[in-house]
């Protein structure tokens, strides 16, 4: 029987360490699972699993969803390669044509690498309060292992912002220089698409576009906001009739006396 399985990997500080794993199983009632891989099924930031087993009728698709992480937060990273210009066409950033098959054109970059630093209170690899975290994209030699074409990082409960994100990608030829590029201050819960340079345009301009998804944070504190003008606003309407009564109150008392003092 074969089913998916996730393993757990955990910072050991002792250094006489045993190599325990940690397996968590899923679907065990499914059997015959041929394949697994992780997958962000609605682009939120959420890896679902998604298991290619034999069915009754040949291999089928399914996918084991993770609706619910919490108040957790991610930044993701998709690097593209550059575009590819005929007769010079898309070298030109003036034109339509050019913006259009700059940003359209390219594919996952495979072996592109993304590297984070940001800071920390939590515990793990820190080093004076920062978190350092290093991924590449599609880091694979085969086409049968399914990598996701994109770079995903955990941010646990951080709200801190991403302070330098920094971008990399295989030497050309062509170009004979390293290909990189970093960026600064990105926002939790981002995705950024970057497309680096083509071979034909030689400067050294990176484009990127930051895609932000709201945390459920931030729509519980709007309602908190909202609830609290509204508490607010009926106190104010509330002190403000009090006041209005004991005012009219006030005056009836001054006419009825002066009755009095006329009689």
């Amino acid at each position: 029987m074969k089913v998916p399985l996730i393993l757990e990997n955990v910072i050991d500080t002792n250094t006489a360490a045993n190599f325990n794993s940690h397996k968590e199983f899923f679907k065990k009632d499914v059997q015959n699972v041929r394949l697994s891989a992780f997958f962000d099924l609605k682009e939120d930031g959420n890896l679902d699993i998604m298991y290619e087993y034999e069915g009754p009728n040949g291999p089928m698709i399914n996918f084991i969803k993770c609706d619910d992480k919490g108040d957790t937060t991610f930044l993701k990273v998709q690097i593209f390669t550059g575009p590819e210009c005929s007769s010079g066409q898309c070298c030109d950033p003036e034109t339509e044509s050019s913006r259009r098959v700059k940003i359209g054109s390219g594919i996952a970059w495979q072996g592109a690498c993304v590297s984070i630093r940001m800071a920390d209170s939590g515990q793990g690899l820190i080093e004076q309060g920062m978190r350092n975290a290093l991924q590449c994209q599609i880091p694979q030699t085969s086409h049968r292992i399914l990598h996701n074409p994109f770079v995903l990082f955990g941010l646990s409960r951080s709200p801190n912002f991403v302070e330098e994100v920094h971008l990399g990608g295989p030497r050309w030829p062509e170009l004979g220089k390293l290909q990189k590029d970093f960026i600064r201050q990105i926002v939790p819960n981002s995705r950024v698409i970057v497309i680096p340079p083509g071979l034909q345009d030689r400067s050294a301009n990176w484009t990127s576009r930051l895609y932000v998804t709201p945390s459920r944070l931030i729509i519980l504190s709007i309602l908190v906001m909202v609830s609290m003008c509204i508490i607010l606003l009926v106190l104010i309407a509330a002190l403000h009739l009090r006041e209005r009564q004991q005012d009219k109150k006030e005056r009836q008392a001054q006419t009825h006396r002066f009755h009095f003092d006329a009689m």
